[in-house]
């Protein structure tokens, strides 16, 4: 089985009931432009946080350097353990919604698991490829902030002839100039917030 025919499965998980526990939601405006064939990402988020505190705490991926490119914020590093790297977002007074930009190469190898004589399954903590996209939390792909839920917008610009997939409302697809823009927009708090992408066809 190839690696994209792996990922067809995954958007059947997507769709998981709303979750009612109480917690800060976050709502992130993306704008992501994928290299498969470079294994990497490059987004502009633009967060909005709820407005009762100024500090936020937040993990990313080691190597996507992130910066504040909007908004009255500023940005700590508190330190990397493994591949995530944990941030504070300090809003100054009159803060508006910060922007984070950031970018960089996400892929991690697969670890093949045999379950059984003839029956074997393969895992990836995230991983940008050729192949395909499977991003997650686990992989470091977005700004997840501590104690909170995610809504979202994403816009993925993607090479032609490719499709993104995520949880909500979508895919609007817009094609031209040799690329593809894939929109997705989900209002209902989610705890995760997947990407996923391939040659694939609806």
């Amino acid at each position: 089985m190839t690696l994209r025919h792996k990922f067809l499965l995954i958007p059947l998980l997507l769709t998981a009931g709303p979750c009612t526990q109480a917690a800060d939601v976050v709502h992130h405006h993306m704008q992501i432009a994928l290299s498969p064939s470079d294994g990497r990402i490059a987004v502009q988020d633009r967060i909005e946080v709820p407005a009762d505190r100024n500090n936020w705490v937040f993990t990313l991926h080691g190597g996507l350097n992130p910066a504040v490119t909007g908004g009255n914020a500023s940005l700590r590093s508190l330190g990397r353990t493994g591949d995530l790297e944990r941030f504070s977002l300090d809003l100054e007074a009159g803060a508006g919604t910060p922007t984070l930009s950031y970018s960089g190469i996400i892929h991690h190898e697969f670890n093949h698991i045999r379950e059984s004589p003839g029956r074997a399954r393969a895992w990836t903590r995230g991983t940008i490829s050729g192949d395909g996209v499977f991003l997650d939390a686990n992989s470091g792909w977005y700004p997840r902030f501590e104690h909170s839920l995610q809504t979202f917008e994403l816009r993925v610009e993607l090479p032609e002839g490719w499709l993104a997939v995520s949880q909500g409302r979508g895919p609007d697809t817009q094609a031209g100039g040799g690329k593809v823009q894939v929109s997705w927009r989900e209002r209902q708090p989610q705890d995760d917030l997947y990407l996923v992408a391939g040659p694939f066809h609806l």
